[in-house]
């Protein structure tokens, strides 16, 4: 509810809890997080956007964010 686009900030998860929680804290529909939220290492950040070429470039500057690069400065 209005939290910003960080990697401590956003976790993924299934259809199916990502539908449960919906617009709620984890505490009011009594869920909690299996891992502490991190960004993704370098090198799994750099297999997703090789695996992904066509990746949104937004996402591909959020992923790249973990690493304080930008798709600007890699293609320079």
């Amino acid at each position: 509810r209005g939290g910003t686009s960080t990697w401590e900030n956003l976790v993924a998860s299934c259809k199916h809890c990502n539908g449960k929680k919906g617009n709620h804290l984890l505490k009011e529909v009594n869920m909690r997080l299996l891992r502490q939220p991190r960004p993704l290492s370098q090198e799994y950040a750099g297999f997703f956007l090789l695996r992904y070429p066509k990746l949104h470039e937004a996402y591909q500057e959020f992923i790249l964010s973990a690493h304080g690069g930008s798709l600007r400065e890699m293609s320079a």
